[in-house]
């Protein structure tokens, strides 16, 4: 399919028959309520809110979906991977949202991308993503490829392969207001979603993946345009006066509209690709805390892809620091039309002064009505191959109690009927 030509509309997904709840018995009981730990840095941390497990029953839904993420930072080994698909799924997860692009680069065997530098920019000896999939199959949980969609690199030190897109296709990389074209920094370089070659590349990407891999999934993210300031390239003002005869100047409203539809027809492409090459997968993304923000800031249409049930799913990433505001955001989701099941992501990382914040917010969603959720990310609770070097900057100690108090709010509060914890 050439991305210059927008595929055929996906038809709204079909509204599904009513869920009962089940009731899962439980001892009667309860769990003790979650320690307060005061070695966790006891001049910030607040006794945590007891997570509501004095009932003697926990209501779930028996579609739910429990994911986790497992980002590409998170694992250097075939060992790594299988342990961080067992540790999901004994945490109380059933879904895996396996990261397997992050910069216009690959963890897994790709002819289209070339290998990541993270697994030393050539063939490590396995394929992360074929043994994920194997592991998941093992554990019982369902796993979902994730990549990241736009951005093509991230830091100052350009990438080594030859054939890695920014070397070989600086020309698709987004153009500043200024007439600029993205520089290498601390920051990712964007694809311009406007560019028919570069969506071409996408899709065919993820379309391989669904080809190749019996994943469940296609996990989207970062789809969406760096700012409004992005992207003034010559093929987008080319074609957008060719589209609508005006210019961003005379007309800014139908600019921005103009490239939100670049976004919108960038997803619709790709997952029309994928559906095509696996009929029955799921596609999701992530998409911005509020459509509000999305629509108006990042040019992520997000309403218009609940309208139009352009999406399975959709993966708000509501990270906050406390249950009010998370539960505000997620109301603006729930609130909208559509037929995309909405599962809030939950940013567990914010959650040092009280560690049991996560758990609040997983029954916060369960009580607005939410059909699952998802926890970002797995090294906020489990010991990682830590690529980036992120946790290293941290006190390892406290680090590991606060993953320790994070799991034990789930096991003991609201995944507590789906944990498998040993003894």
């Amino acid at each position: 399919m050439l991305a210059c030509q927008a595929p055929a509309f996906l038809p709204p997904i079909a509204a599904r028959e009513p869920v009962r709840a089940v009731r899962v018995a439980l001892p009667e009981e309860p769990p003790a309520p979650v320690p307060v730990h005061p070695e966790l840095a006891p001049e910030v941390l607040v006794a945590p809110a007891p997570v509501t497990t004095d009932a003697p029953e926990l209501v779930v839904r028996p579609d739910e979906v429990r994911a986790v993420w497992v980002t590409r930072w998170d694992y250097a080994s075939a060992d790594d991977v299988r342990r961080a698909i067992a540790n999901v799924r004994r945490l109380g997860a059933d879904t895996v949202l396996f990261q397997v692009r992050g910069a216009a680069d690959a963890f897994y065997r790709s002819q289209l991308e070339p290998w990541a530098e993270e697994l030393g920019g050539a063939d490590p000896g396995f394929d992360p993503l074929a043994v994920a999939v194997e592991a998941a199959r093992a554990e019982g949980v369902k796993l979902h490829a994730y990549g990241n969609v736009f951005p093509v690199w991230k830091g100052r030190t350009a990438p080594r392969a030859r054939s890695h897109l920014w070397n070989a296709h600086r020309d698709w990389v987004c153009v500043s207001r200024t007439g600029e074209r993205q520089s290498l920094g601390d920051h990712y370089v964007v694809l311009n979603p406007a560019h028919p070659a570069a969506r071409a590349h996408l899709v065919a990407v993820f379309a391989d993946i669904a080809r190749r891999y019996a994943v469940d999934g296609i996990h989207l993210d970062y789809v969406r345009y760096l700012s409004t300031d992005y992207s003034y390239d010559g093929v987008s003002l080319r074609r957008f006066a060719a589209d609508t005869g005006t210019s961003p100047e005379r007309a800014p409203a139908q600019w921005d509209q103009w490239r939100r539809d670049q976004v919108t027809d960038t997803v619709r492409a790709i997952v029309a690709a994928c559906r095509a090459a696996r009929p029955r997968l799921v596609v999701s993304a992530a998409v911005w805390r509020t459509p509000e923000q999305g629509h108006d800031r990042y040019l992520q249409d997000v309403p218009r892809w609940y309208r139009q049930g352009l999406l399975d799913w959709a993966f708000p990433m509501i990270y906050a620091r406390d249950t009010d505001t998370f539960r505000r955001d997620l109301g603006t989701h729930l609130g909208a039309p559509g037929t995309v099941r909405v599962l809030p992501g939950i940013g567990a990382y914010l959650h040092e002064a009280d560690p049991a914040e996560c758990a609040r917010q997983v029954e916060a969603a369960r009580a607005a009505g939410a059909t699952g959720f998802a926890l970002f990310a797995y090294g906020s609770f489990f010991g990682t191959a830590d690529t980036d070097g992120g946790y290293r900057k941290q006190d390892s100690g406290r680090l590991e109690r606060l993953r320790a108090a994070r799991r034990e709010a789930l096991q003991s509060g609201p995944l507590r009927a789906h944990a498998v914890v040993a003894r």
